[in-house]
């Protein structure tokens, strides 16, 4: 009887070993973030005065809800390069002759945080007044980004947040030659 039950808490301890390896193992996966990004993206549902049918990547990334501006930035982009590493997201626009319109950069705990694949940038626009932005970027396979986008609103109850939209953008298959 004693060595059945020391021989059932061996094993225990080992499957216990194993997950808690296994566990830590999963945890400490990279996000699969990093790649480059059609600028051009589909609207999924949101605010229809934002956007209608397409959206810029590049313009999401800036806080330019502005229908205008979003279009001229979805002009001028042809793709988004996205850098992942621990602690840093970094994030660059390029225009279709492949030259750098745009770059910029979050750090862990300075308005970037991450969980599993997902990573969250909190954001305040300049034109928003006291409105934060939580912008929310998930691979949903291997070919698709997903783009979450809600506003932060102060209340005398504490902040609500407000759904904005979802939108998707497709990974390229290569970047252009000139942005390498």
């Amino acid at each position: 009887m004693r060595a059945s039950f020391a021989l059932n808490h061996g094993r225990r301890f080992l499957l216990l070993l194993a997950a808690v390896t296994l566990g830590c193992a999963l945890r400490a996966a990279p996000i699969e973030l990093s790649g480059v990004y059609a600028d051009e993206g589909t609207v999924v549902s949101g605010d229809p005065t934002l956007f209608t049918s397409q959206v810029s990547l590049h313009a999401l990334l800036r806080l330019e809800f502005d229908p205008r501006l979003a279009s001229q930035r979805r002009e001028e982009t042809s793709e988004v390069r996205l850098t992942h590493t621990a602690g840093v997201l970094a994030v660059e626009a390029y225009e279709a002759d492949g030259t750098l319109s745009w770059r910029s950069r979050w750090n862990a705990g300075e308005g970037r945080s991450s969980l599993g694949r997902v990573v969250t940038l909190r954001m305040r626009a300049a034109h928003a007044g006291a409105d934060d932005y939580l912008l929310v970027l998930e691979p949903v396979n291997s070919q698709l980004l997903q783009v979450r986008i809600q506003r932060l609103e102060p209340t005398l109850l504490g902040p609500m947040v407000r759904a904005t939209g979802v939108y998707l953008f497709s990974r390229c298959a290569e970047p252009s030659p000139s942005a390498r």
